[in-house]
This record gives C-alpha cells, sequence and structure tokens, in this order.
C-alpha cells in the first residue's frame, strides 16, 4: 500500500532565523494498519505556496514530542531524541524546488527508511527545524511525505 498524506503545518508569520524550529509536530494517522506497524518511508513532495524555496530539515517521530518552542533553537532531551526520533534530518534545500510561477515545488527522494510506529499506535509526527532566513505565510507549505 502507498500513501501520501497531505501535511500542512501553521508556521510562524514572524521571519525564521537559520536553525530555529520550523513548526511543531504533526501527526500522521494511519501511515500502518497495524499498532506498531513499519512503515517505509521513500520521500517527500514539497509546495511551496510562499514561493520562497526555503530550506529545512524534516524529522519523523513515533510521539508528539516537541523539538521546542516555534521560531528558536530546538531544545530536546537526550532521553527523547534517542527513544522518539524515527528518522531524520531529511534535508529539503532550496535548489531542489522548481518554479512554477507564483509557486515553488520539490520532489526529493530519500534512500529507503525503515520506521516502526510505537507499540499503541499507527501514526508518526512530522516536525522541522529552518535552514533558511525567511518569513512564510501561516499555511504555505505544503508536504506529502511518501510511504510504501
Amino acid at each position: 500500500m502507498s500513501y501520501a498524506p497531505k501535511v500542512t503545518p501553521v508556521l510562524d508569520t514572524s521571519a525564521y532565523t537559520v536553525g530555529d524550529v520550523m513548526f511543531a509536530p504533526v501527526e500522521i494517522p494511519n501511515v500502518t494498519s497495524r499498532l506498531g506497524g513499519d512503515v517505509t518511508l521513500i520521500g517527500f513532495q514539497v509546495t511551496d505556496e510562499s514561493d520562497q524555496a526555503p530550506a529545512f530539515d524534516i524529522y519523523l517521530m513515533d510521539g508528539n514530542v516537541s523539538l521546542g518552542t516555534i521560531n528558536t533553537p530546538p531544545s530536546i532531551s537526550d532521553a527523547l531524541a534517542s527513544g522518539d526520533i524515527l528518522g531524520g534530518p531529511f534535508r529539503i534545500t532550496t535548489g531542489d524546488y522548481v518554479d512554477l510561477g507564483g509557486v515553488r515545488t520539490a520532489k526529493v527522494v530519500v534512500d529507503t527508511h525503515i520506521m516502526n510506529c510505537a507499540v499503541d499506535k499507527t501514526s508518526v509526527w512530522i516536525a522541522a527545524v529552518i535552514q533558511s532566513a525567511v518569513t512564510l505565510a501561516v499555511d504555505s507549505i505544503k508536504i506529502r511525505p511518501m510511504f510504501l
């Protein structure tokens, strides 16, 4: 079964600084049909409606674990990082985007990455750290993680 849900994270509309948390974790439900099941990540499709091509690092987690406060540097404990981060960073670079006029889009293929959901979950969570100094609209980034 392939699965490519659209995730629209809530973004800060203030200027970002390189290395700050881009958005709070967003649940991606039902990536597997059984509790604690495994899923294979093969890539991401990103649409930037702000037409700025921001670079950022994506992290996938097995729970709603905060990377820290949005628009400040990440602050995550060693225990949480070692137990809850399933994958990342998966980098989206400015050069990955294609300009389609008023919008930019990027498709990034990753090395096949197999993850297990938490034993009592069928979801994973996505969060990101910005790698560009940009100002974005609140809902201007759409991310489609691609799973098999």
